[in-house]
């Protein structure tokens, strides 16, 4: 067990790890709107590798449905993780743009231990909030709140 983990079960504490946050009013959202419109993602890595997403409403929501659970840490993502490529090309298609290329996976090397952290694959599940609590995602996937990212786009 990871030392953070068990820090966490003997204080009796909650802790919650979010995936990247995505939204009308996200930073994230805006910055990759805007790039995917240049036609290149702003994303590193294997574009087989997966993104762990969560929207802004499904995190709010998993932290008032947290105050119940018991201590332990949980993820709070999407119920389907989805591929680098596949949030991409989503994203160009409610845009109406081509499809964008994503930047190249040596670029990881440059920005040092967090180049290669954000160019991991993580595919994580929200498995074990949902088991402990009420708490289920109003979204399945970034792709399928679309809607959502034209709005981010309108703003």
């Amino acid at each position: 067990m990871l030392d953070a983990e068990a820090a966490t079960e003997r204080a009796k504490g909650v802790v919650l790890r979010f995936g990247y946050f995505y939204g009308p009013d996200s930073d994230f959202t805006r910055g990759l709107i805007a790039s995917v419109r240049k036609g290149r993602a702003q994303l590193i890595g294997d574009p087989a590798g997966f993104w762990p997403m969560v929207s802004h409403d499904d995190a709010a929501s998993a932290v008032v449905a947290a105050l119940t659970v018991p201590a332990g840490i949980y993820n709070v993502v999407d119920d389907e993780p989805l591929r680098r490529r596949e949030l991409v090309d989503s994203l160009a298609a409610a845009l109406g743009v081509p499809r964008p290329k994503l930047l190249p996976g040596w670029l990881k090397y440059l920005l040092g231990s967090l180049g290669e952290t954000l160019a991991r694959s993580q595919r994580i599940s929200n498995r074990k909030l949902r088991a402990a609590s009420s708490w289920v995602p109003r979204w399945r996937n970034a792709r399928e709140d679309g809607g959502r990212w034209r709005v981010a786009n309108d703003q």
